[in-house]
C-alpha cells in the first residue's frame, strides 16, 4: 500500500512557552480546534463502528473524536467538500531521543530523526477518514542540540532568562515537532492529501505556537519551521 512520510516544526522561544504548549497537546478539545479545517467536533463515548480500527483501539485510553473538515478542492475556496472522520488522541510522557529511527508509544508511528536531544512529552494520534486513509500522527514538544537550529538561538535564550525561566545549557532550544505517516491504497488520493494534511497541519502548528506564547506572555515572533 502507497505510505507518505513526512515531518515539519516550529521554534518555542522559551521553556514556558514549551510547557504551555504541552499543556495545549494533552488539551485533546484545545488541540483539536487548533486544525484550520475543521468544523464541527464531537468527543465520542465509545470507539466508533469501522472494521479498520483494531480491538486494543477500543479500549478506554484512547480518547475518540469525530470531526468535520471542509477541505478546499479548488483554488481560492470556490469549492470545499465536507468530510467526516473519527480518530483518537494519547498522550505519552517524555522520553530520550536517539538517533536513527524514533518509535512512540504502542509503536503508532515511526520516523527518522538527524539529532538527539529529548521529547518531553505530547500526544499520538490515528485518524481513519474515508477513502480508505489512515493517519498516525505524533506531536511532541522538544529540547534539541543547537547544532540542528536553523539560525542562532542566543535571542531566545536571553528573552528566557530575562523573564526569569530556564532553558537549559546556551547549545539547546525548544521546538514543537510533528511526524506523521499517510497510507490510502489509491496513489492519486494519497498525494492530494498528502498536500492538505502538510498545510493544514502547517498552519495548526503556528496556531498552537501562537497560543502557547499567549499563555507564556512571550511576544508573538514565530521563527520559521523546518520540514523535512
Amino acid at each position: 500500500m502507497p505510505v507518505s512520510k513526512f515531518s515539519q516544526s516550529r521554534s518555542l522561544p522559551s521553556a514556558a512557552a514549551a510547557k504551555a504548549a504541552l499543556d495545549i497537546l494533552h488539551d485533546h478539545g484545545k488541540l483539536v480546534h487548533c486544525q484550520p479545517l475543521v468544523g464541527e467536533v464531537q468527543q465520542l463515548n465509545t470507539s466508533p463502528d469501522d472494521s479498520r480500527i483494531p480491538d486494543d483501539e477500543k479500549s478506554p485510553k484512547y480518547d475518540w473524536w469525530q470531526q468535520t473538515e471542509h477541505v478546499p478542492i479548488l483554488p481560492f475556496g470556490i469549492w470545499k467538500k465536507k468530510v467526516v472522520f473519527n480518530n483518537w488522541f494519547k498522550d505519552f510522557p517524555g522520553q530520550p531521543i536517539q538517533r536513527g529511527s524514533v518509535t512512540v508509544a504502542d509503536g503508532a508511528a515511526k520516523a527518522e530523526v538527524t539529532d538527539a536531544g529529548r521529547s518531553e512529552g505530547g500526544v499520538e494520534t490515528i485518524c481513519y477518514a474515508p477513502s480508505g486513509i489512515k493517519i498516525r500522527a505524533m506531536f511532541r514538544v522538544e529540547r534539541r542540540k543547537a547544532d540542528f537550529a536553523k539560525g542562532s538561538i542566543a535571542s531566545r535564550g536571553k528573552e528566557a532568562n530575562d523573564a526569569g525561566e530556564s532553558m537549559g545549557s546556551d547549545n539547546e532550544e525548544w521546538r514543537l515537532v510533528e511526524i506523521s505517516e499517510m497510507e490510502c491504497s489509491n496513489a492519486l488520493i494519497l498525494k492530494f492529501s498528502e498536500r492538505q494534511h502538510r498545510s493544514a497541519h502547517g498552519k495548526m502548528l503556528d496556531n498552537i505556537v501562537h497560543e502557547a506564547k499567549k499563555r507564556a506572555y512571550v511576544p508573538d515572533a514565530t521563527g520559521p519551521g523546518i520540514e523535512n
